[in-house]
C-alpha cells in the first residue's frame, strides 16, 4: 500500500525553492558559513539568501540585514546564531511565513534552566504558527536528490552518494555523521539524512513518517535514544508497514546506565527496553543491537535479501568460524539441516578431510585450489534444502587482489542462484529479524470504554470478579470475617485450603504474613486465621482489612505470572513470565502490545527462555499453552478497553494445567 507523496511540511525541507541562512558567515569554515558553502559547492538549484546585518555580500551572494528584507517567499530558514537571539529570529520567520526552520544553536533543554524555558517557547511558537522546526542543537539535514545540504557537520565533506533509496534519521548528530560515512563506505545509496537534536518540534517519528511518504526512500534506518510520544511512533511505524517500507532501528539504552545516559542526552524517556522490542516486533521493525548489524541489516533490506525461511547452511574455510556462525544461527532460530548424504559423499571425494555435514568446512585446501569454495557452495545450493547460506573466507577480503577475485566469485554465484540469500558475514541475528518482520497480525486498538475516572481500589475478590467477567478463569473463594466463618468456608470448599488477607491496600500479602497455605483441618484453619490477622495488624496497623479469603489449594500445573499495564509511552501492554512468585529473580518475561492476536500471544509464550518447561520435561506432562495464549488475548482486550481507568493488572500465580485442562488464576491485583 503506497501512501501519498511528500507531505507539504517535509517538502519544505526536502525540496525548498528558497533558503534563508540567518547568521550566515563570510567564512566557509565557520558554523554560520559551512551550510552556504556546501549548498553552493554541491549545486543546490534554488535561491539562497544570506542574512547578516554586518555584510552586504557573503560568499559571493547579496546579503540581507533581516529575513523580512528578502524579496520573495522563503520555504526554509537555517538559524545559526546565539541561543539568546533564536526566539526573535523565529518570530521573524513566522512573520515572513517561512514554512520550515532548522536551528543549529545549542544552549536549550540540554543546558537546563533558562535554556529549557526557551526551548518550550520554541515548541509553543511552532505549534501556534503551524511552522515545522528541526532542532535546536542539531547538525541539520541533507536531502540528496535536491542537493539541499543543510548541515554544518562533516558529512558533506565525506562525499555524496550516487543514487538513492536509504534514508537515515538520528537523534545523535555525531552518530548520524558516522552512519552517513559508514553508509557511503558500504556504497549505500542515501536519499535523505536528518539529525533531530533536541526535538522541540520535529521528532524521530515525524522523520520516519516523512520517509514513509517519500517516493525516494525504500529503507528507513534510525538511531534512537528515546521517545516522547509513543502513539506517534506507533502511527509512523504502522504507516511504514502498510507502505511496505523496510525499517531498521538501533535503539540504545538497554541497560540502566545506557538508559540514564540516553535520557540525559535527549531529555526523552528511554523507556522499558522490552516494551520497545514488542513495538518493533509488532510493526515489522528490524532492531539492530550493534553498529555492524545496523548497517548489515539496512544493506540486506535494500537489496531484498530476506530469506523465505530459517533453514541455513554454513560454509567456511575455517572450522572454528563455522562453529561460531552455527552457534549464532542456532541462537536466533535457524535450523542447520545436514547436507544430503549423496552430496556429502561427493564433497568428500574432492576434499577427503573436509567437514561436509553442516557447517561445511572447505579447509585451508582452498588456498591451493580457489575454485573449491565455489564448487562446495554450488553443490550445497543446488540441493534446494536451504533458505540462506552464511559464508566466511577469513582474511582474503582484506587485500586488493584476492578481494577483487572474491568479488567476481560472489557476483557469479549471485547470478547463478538469484533467489538464494548469501551472507558473507556472521549476521544471523539481523537475518532472523528480517525473517520475522511483517508476520504479526495487527489487532486494531479500541477506544477505552471506561470514563476518565480511575476505578476505586479493589480487593482481591473484587479484582477477580472483574477478570472473571472478562472470561479469565479465577479460582473460587469464600470471604470470612472470623475464625469460625473461615472454618465453615473451608468445610464447604474441602481441604486443603489457603487463607489470604483481604484488603485493597495490601498488594504483596506474603510480605506481611498475610498468607497461610496447606491447611488441612478445622484447627489449622482457626490458628491460621488468628495468625494472619495478628501478623497483618502488627505490620500494617492502619490498613483497612475486609477479612480473609478462603480458597482451595490448587495442586499440580506450572506457575506463571501474567499481567497488563498501561505504559506511559505506548499504552496497554500484556506481560507473561515464568516463575510465579519467583519472577523477580528469574526475570523471564515477554511483552506484547494490547490488544493482541492469538498468534502474538503464542509467540510471547514461546519467547520465554523457559518455554520448554511448558512443553513437558523430565516426564512431566505438557502444559496447556494454548489456553494460556487464549487467556493472554482476553487479558489484552480487558486492558485495552479499560485503559482509561486502570494502571495495571497482575495475576500471580496463574496455574497452567496439563494440556487440555486450561489455566486458573490464584491471585489478582488491579490498580
Amino acid at each position: 500500500m503506497a501512501l501519498s507523496g511528500p507531505v507539504p511540511e517535509s517538502d519544505a525541507f526536502f525540496n525548498p525553492g528558497a533558503i534563508a541562512l540567518i547568521g550566515a558567515s563570510v567564512s566557509p569554515t565557520r558554523i554560520g558559513g559551512r551550510t552556504l558553502a556546501s549548498l553552493l559547492k554541491h549545486g543546490f538549484s534554488g535561491r539562497l539568501y544570506p542574512i547578516n546585518p554586518s555584510h552586504d555580500v557573503i560568499q559571493g551572494l547579496q546579503a540581507y540585514a533581516r529575513i523580512e528584507d528578502v524579496p520573495e517567499p522563503v520555504d526554509l530558514a537555517i538559524i545559526a546564531i546565539p541561543a539568546a537571539e533564536v526566539l526573535d529570529a523565529l518570530h521573524a520567520c513566522i512573520a515572513k511565513d517561512v514554512r520550515a526552520v532548522v536551528i543549529y544553536s545549542s544552549g536549550f533543554a540540554e543546558a537546563g534552566g533558562e535554556g529549557a524555558t526557551m526551548q518550550a517557547a520554541i515548541r509553543s511558537l511552532a505549534r501556534k504558527a503551524g511552522i515545522r522546526v528541526l532542532g535546536p542543537n542539531c547538525l541539520g539535514f541533507m536531502s540528496l536528490p535536491s542537493r539541499t545540504i543543510c548541515t554544518f557537520g562533516q558529512a558533506p565533506n565525506i562525499g555524496l552518494p550516487a543514487g538513492g533509496g536509504v534514508s537515515i534519521v538520528s537523534q545523535s548528530g555525531a552518530f548520524g555523521t558516522y552512519a552517513y560515512a559508514a553508509g557511503l563506505f558500504r556504497r549505500m545509496p542515501i536519499s535523505r539524512w536528518i539529525t533531530t537534536g533536541n526535538e522541540a518540534d520535529v521528532d524521530f517519528s515525524d522523520c520516519v513518517d516523512w520517509f514513509v511518504r517519500d517516493p525516494e526512500t525504500k529503507v528507513i534506518m534510525g538511531y534512537m535514544e528515546g521517545c516522547r510520544d509513543g502513539s506517534r511512533l506507533i502511527r509512523a511505524l504502522e504507516n511504514a508497514r502498510q507502505a511496505a517500507k523496510q525499517v531498521v532501528i538501533l535503539k540504545v539504552g538497554r541497560s540502566p546506565a545506557g538508559a540514564s545516559a540516553a535520557e540525559s542526552h535527549t531529555a526523552a524517556l528511554a523507556g522499558d527496553d522490552q516494551i520497545y522490542d514488542s513495538v518493533f516486533r509488532r510493526y515489522g521493525v528490524c532492531r539492530a543491537t550493534s553498529l555492524e548489524e545496523f548497517f548489515d541489516t539496512g544493506y540486506a533490506l535494500l537489496h531484498g535479501l530476506a530469506p523465505n525461511g530459517r533453514r541455513a547452511a554454513v560454509i567456511t574455510a575455517s572450522g572454528g568460524a563455522g562453529v561460531l556462525i552455527a552457534d549464532e544461527a542456532s541462537a536466533h532460530g535457524f535450523s542447520l539441516p545436514p547436507v544430503p548424504d549423496n552430496v556429502q559423499r561427493d564433497l568428500k571425494k574432492r576434499v577427503p578431510f573436509a567437514g561436509v555435514r553442516n557447517p561445511i568446512d572447505v579447509t585451508a585446501q582452498v588456498g591451493n585450489d580457489p575454485q573449491l569454495f565455489s564448487q562446495f557452495f554450488s553443490a550445497v545450493a543446488e540441493t534446494g534444502h536451504y533458505d540462506a547460506i552464511f559464508c566466511f573466507q577469513g582474511l582474503s577480503g582484506l587485500n586488493r587482489e584476492p578481494a577483487e577475485r572474491l568479488l567476481r566469485r560472489w557476483t557469479e554465484l549471485r547470478g547463478k542462484f538469484p533467489n538464494l540469500p548469501i551472507f558473507i558475514s556472521a549476521m544471523a541475528r539481523a537475518v532472523a529479524a528480517m525473517c520475522d518482520r511483517h508476520k504479526t497480525e495487527i489487532v486494531p486498538r479500541p477506544a477505552p470504554i471506561s470514563g476518565p475516572a480511575p476505578w476505586p481500589k479493589l480487593n482481591e475478590v473484587e479484582a477477580a470478579e472483574r477478570l472473571s467477567d472478562a472470561g479469565i478463569p479465577m479460582a473460587p473463594g469464600v470471604i470470612a470475617e472470623s475464625a469460625e466463618e473461615a472454618v465453615a468456608a473451608a468445610g464447604k470448599i474441602g481441604f486443603p485450603v489457603v487463607l489470604k488477607i483481604l484488603s485493597a491496600d495490601i498488594q504483596h500479602k506474603s510480605d506481611v504474613g498475610g498468607v497461610a497455605v496447606g491447611l488441612t483441618s478445622d484447627e489449622t484453619v482457626r490458628r491460621a486465621y488468628d495468625n494472619v490477622m495478628s501478623s497483618v495488624k502488627r505490620n500494617l496497623p492502619r490498613v483497612a482489612v475486609d477479612g480473609v479469603l478462603v480458597a482451595p489449594m490448587v495442586a499440580g500445573g506450572i506457575e506463571v505470572i501474567v499481567g497488563a499495564r498501561i505504559d506511559p509511552l505506548f499504552g496497554p501492554m500484556v506481560m507473561v513470565g515464568l516463575g510465579g512468585t519467583m519472577v523477580e529473580v528469574l526475570k523471564d518475561v515477554s511483552f506484547c502490545l494490547a490488544p493482541l492476536s492469538l498468534s502474538e500471544a503464542r509467540s510471547a509464550v514461546n519467547r520465554l527462555r523457559g518455554a520448554r518447561i511448558l512443553d513437558g520435561v523430565r516426564g512431566n506432562p505438557a502444559a496447556d499453552k494454548e489456553a494460556l495464549a487464549e487467556m493472554l488475548v482476553r487479558l489484552g482486550d480487558f486492558a485495552a478497553k479499560h485503559a482509561g481507568s486502570i494502571e495495571s493488572v497482575e495475576i500471580n500465580p496463574l496455574i497452567v494445567k496439563p494440556e487440555g485442562e486450561g489455566v486458573i488464576g490464584l491471585d489478582a491485583l488491579i490498580s
